[in-house]
C-alpha cells in the first residue's frame, strides 16, 4: 500500500467539541444526537426567522464561526459549504442559525475521524471527455499570459485538477448562487473555496459559467500568480474563458 502525507484536525476538533458541550452544560444542553449531515436536512439560513441573538450570544455566534472556519482550513472540506452559508449572519445571527452550529459540531463528534490525504502520483483522466474545438478564428492570437520574470522550471513536472460547481439561484432569498472550487495539484488538494456570487444569473449556464469563472482565476492566484483583469460582462467572462481554453492553458471536460 501506497504511503501518503495526511492531514487531520482530530485533536483540535476534539478540544472544540469538549468546550461546546462545557458551555451548553451549563444551561443543561446537549448537542443533538445522531447527525448524518452537516445541516438539517432542508434548512436554509436565509429563511430561518427565529428570534436574533443578543450581547454576549452573538460574540458565542462568532467565536464558534471563527472555530469552525480554522476547522475547515484544517483539512474539513466536508464542511465548507454550511459554514459559508452560516458565515453571512456574524453581525445578526438568529437563534436557529446558532442550533446550527451546534448541529454541525454533534456531526463533528459523529464523525471525527476524517484525514486529508497528499498523494504524489498523477491523475489518470479519460481522454474522449475532452473535446478540442478550433476558436482561432474568433480569438486569434490567444496565447498563455507568463511573468517575464519567471523562473526556469526545475524537478518534475504536476498536473493541476480543479473541479468547480455551482448551486444556480440557490438563495431563496437573492436567487444567487453558491460556487464551489476544489483545486488538486497532482491527487493532493491544495485550495478549498466556496462563496456567494456577486451576481443574479438567470440560467444554470450563467452561474457554472461564473464558477469556471472564479476558478480560472483562483488557479492563477495559486498556481500561475499570474495577473488579469476581467469585466463583469458576459461576452468579456466567455472571451477570457474561451481564451484560456484555446490557449492550451485550460481543458474543461465534458460530463459522462
Amino acid at each position: 500500500m501506497k504511503q501518503v502525507w495526511a492531514m487531520s484536525a482530530k485533536e483540535y476538533v476534539k478540544r472544540a467539541i469538549q468546550e461546546v458541550e462545557r458551555v451548553l452544560g451549563e444551561s443543561g444542553a446537549f448537542l443533538p444526537k445522531r447527525t448524518e449531515t452537516p445541516l438539517s436536512s432542508g434548512y436554509r439560513p436565509e429563511l430561518d426567522f427565529s428570534k436574533e441573538l443578543e450581547g454576549q450570544q452573538i460574540n458565542y455566534y462568532q467565536g464558534l464561526i471563527g472555530i469552525l472556519r480554522w476547522i475547515v482550513e484544517l483539512g474539513r472540506i466536508d464542511l465548507i459549504v454550511p459554514i459559508s452559508l452560516l458565515l453571512r449572519y456574524l453581525v445578526s445571527p438568529r437563534e436557529g442559525h446558532l442550533q446550527q452550529l451546534f448541529h454541525i459540531f454533534a456531526y463533528l463528534k459523529q464523525f471525527n475521524r476524517s484525514q486529508l490525504l497528499f498523494d504524489d502520483g498523477e491523475p489518470d483522466f479519460a481522454e474522449h471527455y475532452f473535446h478540442i474545438c478550433d476558436w482561432a478564428e474568433y480569438y486569434p492570437g490567444a496565447a498563455e499570459s507568463m511573468p517575464l520574470n519567471v523562473p526556469e522550471a526545475l524537478g518534475h513536472s504536476v498536473v493541476t485538477t480543479c473541479y468547480c460547481d455551482a448551486d444556480h439561484a440557490g438563495c431563496k432569498v437573492t436567487r444567487r448562487s453558491q460556487t464551489g472550487i476544489i483545486i488538486y495539484v497532482n491527487k493532493a488538494p491544495v485550495v478549498w473555496y466556496s462563496k456567494r456570487q456577486n451576481t443574479v444569473e438567470s440560467s444554470t449556464f450563467g452561474s457554472e459559467f461564473i464558477a469556471l469563472k472564479t476558478a480560472i482565476d483562483q488557479i492563477e492566484v495559486y498556481v500561475t500568480s499570474s495577473e488579469c483583469l476581467v469585466s463583469q460582462w458576459m461576452d468579456q467572462r466567455v472571451y477570457f474563458v474561451i481564451t484560456k481554453r484555446w490557449s492550451g492553458i485550460q481543458r474543461t471536460p465534458s460530463q459522462p
